[in-house]
């Protein structure tokens, strides 16, 4: 009887710890849930700082909200605070990455209900697991780059300007944007963000799923002590972050006494800000001289300087960037000014924002035409396209075949750009998915009259890139037409300090066509000129 008595004791406290645990284990569940959630007046002491108090500058996902012959006050009706401005970040597409971690699994039976509660703790646990990965990100991003960072539930009732938002309540989106900021934030300067936050302006970004107001892209609030950027991750996060980072650069470059004072020389005469027209836009005409990169641009000068400074930095978007006209020199004058302000980046140095100003600035044209023949007498134009690809170890990719060395290219297709052309080619030939990260630094055009003994008069193009990568060769991945398969096509890597030489010798030797590396070696002689002064980061 006493040992009954005691198992009757140890089975009524073992139900109430399993009671209590349950409680306890719904406490932590609720907690955890929570959790889903700018000659340049530079460095110019004497001057005024401009725009001395907060700003809201309010990024939208398109140009459709201001329309040709519109005139745009900062009395709008979505921003009440003062010194308001609406900005554009057109051409921005959802990016459809808001898919849920819920579950699917649906029962009919009662019978399979341990089943799908035991599917419902795995994923719980898997999102708790994901949530920490995002939180050591997080801090890695903190850490790196001298900034705070918030989302999810820490982004909850977040409101900006009178306009509220909606916080990320899936951890995978979460770990998404987290990954895409600290990639986007490695484009800039070592250092770059820290210097401005010991600079007395500490920045804080929330990444947040959206706004509650449509085709809001980004909205930065800020001021001479604070600044804070919030994104929605709904949109493309990397053109948000562009043209928002840089209402926080020009925040710091005006405290540091920069100023714009000749920027509204640059445009167009009779203009003022605030009357948009469609002409004026790049994003609308395509028109090398257009003076503004989209509609927004005309709205205000800050924003005219965020968006041109989102096109320096947006491949897809930098082909306005036309030496001489005044979109080019709009972005030299903000890149000349930042370079000045700001200890962490040097003039010595392009940095990425600068890559596809000096293309123009840098490009050198080659013109061979021993017959002093005229585009009149031209019966055929050929372009083709090369690509110097090196590698961080100062290594670059050759290729060989038919008995000759060369840089890997080929013939440009008409119904394709250069810029597609040369990208295609490297993967047909090394197998290598690359990006433009510069235009082509040479060109060298021969007008031959002869053309491979066919008798014919042709104008040769031949466009020189420079690709910075340490993707290797994947034959896998390649496309070789019967010639290169026949002369058995093939890939080596040569220090770039030995290709000179290495040149020589081989036309010595009789180890390359004469012409073919004459060719090479005046590339080398001018990819020296161009970048041997001047470090090339991109």
């Amino acid at each position: 009887m006493k040992a009954k008595n005691h198992n009757s004791k140890l089975d009524i406290f073992a139900k109430f710890l399993i009671i209590l645990s349950f409680f306890i284990f719904a406490i932590g569940f609720s907690y955890q849930s929570n959790f889903y959630n700018e000659d340049t007046g530079i460095k110019d002491k004497k001057a005024k700082l401009q725009d001395a108090g907060p700003s809201i500058d309010i990024t939208t996902a398109d140009d459709v909200n201001v329309a040709n012959g519109d005139t745009v006050t900062n009395n709008d009706n979505v921003v009440t605070n003062n010194d308001n401005t609406v900005t554009n970040n057109d051409n921005i597409k959802n990016n459809g990455s808001n898919e849920g971690y819920t579950n699917t699994t649906t029962n009919s039976n009662n019978t399979v209900s341990n089943s799908n509660n035991n599917e419902n703790n795995q994923q719980q646990i898997e999102a708790n697991s994901l949530e920490s990965i995002n939180d050591s990100l997080r801090k890695d991003i903190e850490n790196t780059f001298g900034i705070s960072v918030k989302y999810g539930s820490e982004t909850d009732n977040y409101v900006v300007s009178n306009i509220g938002t909606v916080s990320i309540d899936n951890p995978a989106v979460v770990n998404n944007s987290l990954i895409r900021l600290k990639n986007v934030l490695g484009l800039y300067p070592n250092g770059f963000f820290s210097e401005i936050n010991e600079g007395g302006i500490p920045l804080t970004i929330y990444l947040i799923n959206n706004y509650n107001e449509e085709n809001i892209t980004g909205v930065t609030d800020s001021s001479y002590s604070y600044a804070n950027i919030s994104i929605a991750v709904k949109y493309p996060l990397e053109e948000s972050f562009y043209h928002e980072s840089y209402h926080y650069i020009e925040r710091f470059m005006f405290k540091k006494g920069a100023n714009f004072n000749i920027w509204n020389s640059l445009n167009p005469e009779g203009f003022t800000y605030g009357t948009v027209y469609n002409d004026n836009s790049y994003s609308n005409t395509f028109s090398a001289d257009a003076p503004f990169v989209n509609n927004y641009a005309q709205t205000d000068d800050r924003e005219d300087r965020a968006s041109t400074f989102e096109y320096m930095m947006a491949p897809s978007k930098a082909i306005c960037l036309n030496n001489g006209q005044v979109v080019w020199k709009k972005a030299m004058l903000m890149s000349r000014t930042i370079d000045a302000v700001f200890d962490t980046v040097s003039p010595d140095v392009t940095e990425y924002w600068e890559r596809f100003l000096y293309w123009w600035w840098c490009m050198r044209e080659i013109i061979i035409n021993d017959n002093n023949l005229t585009d009149n007498d031209i019966e055929n134009v050929v372009v083709r396209v090369k690509g110097l690809i090196l590698n961080s170890r100062g290594q670059i990719l050759l290729a060989h075949n038919n008995y000759t060395y060369q840089f890997p290219g080929g013939h440009k297709e008409d119904d394709e750009s250069m810029d597609d052309c040369v990208l295609r080619e490297i993967k047909d030939e090394t197998g290598i998915e690359l990006s433009i990260q510069e235009a082509p630094f040479l060109s060298i055009t021969t007008y031959d009259a002869n053309y491979f003994n066919t008798g014919k008069k042709v104008k040769n193009c031949i466009y020189y890139y420079r690709f910075v990568s340490d993707d290797v060769p994947n034959i896998a991945n390649t496309h070789y037409d019967e010639l290169e398969l026949e002369t058995d096509f093939n890939l080596f890597y040569l220090a770039f300090s030995e290709l000179e030489n290495f040149l020589k010798k081989s036309i010595e030797n009789g180890n390359i066509d004469s012409n073919i590396g004459r060719e090479m070696l005046c590339v080398v002689d001018v990819y020296n000129e161009i970048y041997g002064g001047r470090k090339w980061k991109y």
